[in-house]
């Protein structure tokens, strides 16, 4: 399977615009391991499918909306680092990254 590394703002412009040619879609990867199990959501899709959800949740991501949401946003985190304070071992992707943006966005829409 070919793999692309793209370093020059033009060319990563074109691949981040050009999504016939490069997909977002998940299955693609650069290494012949398992792929990862994850959920659809609007990083993966490609358009006119990601427009459509972007469309749906930007109001949502206004500068004056995620003001007023810094609050809950840090506690959301601090929550969990609190888990993460107890635990003798961390994997901080599983424990912070991936669940802070998923817990923070679901409050965001009201999920």
């Amino acid at each position: 399977q070919d793999v692309w590394n793209v370093f020059l703002y033009d060319d990563v412009n074109r691949v981040l615009s050009d999504y016939r040619l490069f997909s977002s879609r998940r299955e693609r990867r650069q290494f012949s391991i398992p792929p990862l199990e994850t959920r659809i959501n609007i990083n993966s899709t490609d358009p006119p499918e990601h427009r459509n959800v972007r469309s749906i949740v930007s109001k949502a991501f206004t500068p004056r909306s995620l003001e007023q949401w810094k609050p809950r946003i840090q506690a959301i985190a601090d929550e969990l680092v609190q888990h993460i304070e107890k635990c003798s071992e961390v994997n901080i992707v599983e424990q912070f990254a991936a669940p802070l943006p998923v817990t923070v966005i679901s409050d965001l829409l009201g999920v």
